[in-house]
């Protein structure tokens, strides 16, 4: 029994013995502390877990691909850019079509223009007015008699108080006055022309004899030209005139245009070439 407890007593001064040796064994010589299982797994713990070589190569990977998706971004920039320019050159091919349009429009004003001519088909007058007494069943342009229907239009080319188209027959000879330049078409009936359309002219070309010289013909001069009994008086334009040499009384060709008409009286036309 004592062997027992001599026994027990020894083991446990053994373990007080490696109890106080365990501290003494964990400093080094310069008296630092030795790490320990503990204090390593802590010392883990707080650093955080170390950076793995694969952690690494994801990063690259990962910039790998953002590389490749910023190239490819380029390239979708690149495409977009050429969509742009293709839809720019399919905008610069509407505004072609446009100006191709607008040519086709102004070629479309011709036809028109000529439509308002008078028609290669049919009778025609063209000349000064010299009678209208029995207007508007018949007028006289030049030599020619012209008659009138109910189905007649008549226009005013320069204008007459602001109408210019489809005047009222009773309208349209409130504006006649002698030497007017007229115009009219229709059928020829035993050398009259029974008119569908009868007009007052914008422009007007007279033969006849002038009261002035050349030398008179500066802008804004007055002149008057005989024309086979019809006085017509003429304004030189704003321009002047183109002109021979000659004097009084010469023999000229006078061209020139018509001034809107009202009916307060006949007309001063604008002269704006006198050819001897």
């Amino acid at each position: 029994m004592k062997k027992t407890t001599i026994t027990w007593i020894g083991c446990a001064l053994a373990a007080l013995l490696a109890a106080a040796l365990i501290p003494a064994c964990s400093q080094d010589g310069d008296g630092e502390t030795l790490p320990t299982a503990s204090t390593s797994f802590a010392s883990s713990g707080e650093l955080g877990q170390p950076i793995s070589p694969l952690a690494h190569e994801d990063d690259e990977s990962e910039d790998d691909d953002s590389v490749d998706s910023a190239s490819e971004d380029d390239l979708n920039e690149d495409d977009t850019d050429e969509d742009d320019i293709s839809e720019d050159d399919e905008s610069e091919d509407d505004v072609s079509e446009d100006d191709e349009s607008e040519d086709d429009v102004s070629e479309d004003d011709e036809s028109e223009d000529d439509l308002s001519e008078d028609d290669d088909d049919g009778a025609r007058a063209r000349g000064l007015l010299f009678d209208a007494a029995g207007c508007p069943a018949t007028v006289t342009i030049g030599t020619t008699i012209v008659t009138a229907t109910d189905g007649t239009l008549f226009d005013c080319e320069p204008g007459c108080d602001g109408l210019t188209e489809g005047l009222p027959a009773a309208d349209f000879c409130g504006y006649l006055t002698m030497g007017l330049p007229m115009r009219a078409q229709g059928i020829d009936n035993a050398g009259a022309i029974e008119a569908s359309r009868i007009r007052i002219d914008d422009e007007i070309h007279a033969t006849g004899t002038i009261s002035v010289g050349s030398s008179a013909l500066t802008p804004g001069a007055l002149f008057d030209l005989t024309v086979n009994g019809l006085t017509l008086p003429f304004q030189v334009g704003p321009g002047g005139v183109d002109t021979d040499v000659f004097d009084a009384g010469a023999t000229v060709r006078v061209e020139g245009n018509v001034p809107p008409l009202s009916l307060t009286g006949p007309p001063t036309f604008i002269a704006t070439e006198v050819e001897n």
